[in-house]
């Protein structure tokens, strides 16, 4: 995800925190992640990018969905 975050345009300063969980096993990301943006507004440009959409680096014919977390903002999450 992190490829294809960077060649749309999602470069480090609009998201500041980003977890994709491995299965060290299987050598392949658990199928889900955690992205912090800075603001609201790479959130929203995220989500439009994203949802809906298959990451064209990889074989998959997984479909992403884009969703919030309930909890927001990178200091509240690191609190919990």
């Amino acid at each position: 995800i992190l490829a294809e975050m960077l060649s749309a345009g999602f470069d480090k300063p609009k998201f500041d925190f980003l977890y994709l969980p491995m299965d060290f096993t299987t050598k392949r990301n658990r199928g889900y992640c955690f992205i912090n943006f800075r603001d609201a507004f790479g959130a929203f440009c995220f989500a439009q990018e994203f949802h809906g959409k298959r990451l064209t680096r990889y074989a998959t014919l997984k479909i992403l969905e884009v969703s919030p977390a309930v909890t927001q903002g990178l200091e509240k999450n690191f609190a919990q």
